[in-house]
């Protein structure tokens, strides 16, 4: 938030997704109701209507990307990622404010949950043995592989059984940040012999940077 404070793009909102979600379990980013999200963002002035763009600080996709993946589950299809977020918007010479920013009137966000967006642990669970789903796990090579301690005290380190890893860095141009070409994000995974019709389901450590 104090980096939001310090500069963000005119007319901007601030989306927390610390504070966008259940906020009745200890676990970090798990989807919130429905009913909460919807509240959260109608009070950032949003609607059904409205066309919706999402940046982050970092440039790498992080909570802008979790972010659009929680308002398409929530059934909103006009969102998009800002491409390369605020370093691309200061870098092609776009303006930018500093300080609070009053609130919008209230908007009216109705939300319609997609199942077939998410996975549920006893899913992965069962898909040890089908296989039936292609699991990609989002994190570095160290902590996927349980070389690297988990940034969260308690976690243990490793993958879920059958898993493969997909770093999200991996997708993204090394020099610009933006999402790489799509030639190269092909051999990417055709690399991990995935095919265009593989059911696929994304994981990482709390369920942000799968998302990119």
């Amino acid at each position: 938030f104090d980096k939001f404070l310090e500069r963000h793009i005119k007319g901007a909102q601030f989306f927390d997704i610390d504070v966008v979600a259940d906020q009745e379990t200890p676990l970090p980013h798990m989807l919130p109701t429905p009913e909460y999200f919807a509240a959260c963002v109608s009070s950032m002035g949003i609607s059904n209507k409205d066309h919706i763009v999402i940046y982050d600080q970092s440039g790498l996709y992080m909570a802008s990307a979790r972010a659009w993946w929680m308002f398409r589950t929530f059934g909103h299809e006009n969102v998009y990622v800002l491409e390369g977020g605020m370093l691309a918007w200061v870098h092609g010479g776009f303006g930018t404010e500093s300080g609070p920013v009053d609130g919008p009137p209230e908007g009216n966000f109705k939300a319609r949950f997609r199942s077939d967006l998410v996975v549920s642990k006893n899913d992965l669970i069962n898909n040890i043995e089908t296989n039936a789903t292609k699991v990609l796990d989002a994190r570095p090579a160290p902590r996927f592989e349980g070389k690297a301690p988990e940034p969260r005290s308690g976690m243990r380190a490793g993958h879920i059984p059958k898993s493969q890893n997909l770093p999200f860095s991996s997708l993204l141009d090394p020099q610009s940040r933006h999402v790489a070409g799509a030639e190269h994000i092909e051999e990417v995974l055709q690399s991990l012999h995935l095919k265009r019709e593989d059911k696929i389901a994304v994981s990482c450590g709390s369920g942000v940077t799968a998302c990119t």
